[in-house]
């Protein structure tokens, strides 16, 4: 019987990017479109508002947990907001 030898490099090549996460998937697509990066505000609206923010607080969570993503805090005249930004893939 045949042996077949799996690799991170051949999971890479046959999933790419996909997180298993499609909510996280759809939202890295979203920052991928906007290098300027997407504020947590500008991802709820682009979701149409139809998503639980812990849904999306989980594929944020995701997406930076595997470096597909990073965040960083904004100083406003008001409250703080969070910009999102897709990771510069090192391929």
């Amino acid at each position: 019987m045949a042996r077949l030898l799996v690799t991170a490099g051949s999971v890479a090549w046959i999933f790419g990017d996909l997180t298993g996460d499609l909510l996280a998937h759809t939202i890295h697509t979203a920052l991928a479109a906007y290098p300027q990066g997407l504020t947590r505000t500008d991802i709820r609206d682009l979701l149409g508002r139809h998503r639980p923010a812990t849904a999306i607080d989980g594929a944020l969570a995701t997406l930076a947990c595997t470096g597909r993503a990073s965040s960083q805090r904004l100083l406003t005249a008001g409250r703080p907001a969070v910009l999102w930004t897709a990771a510069v893939p090192s391929r």
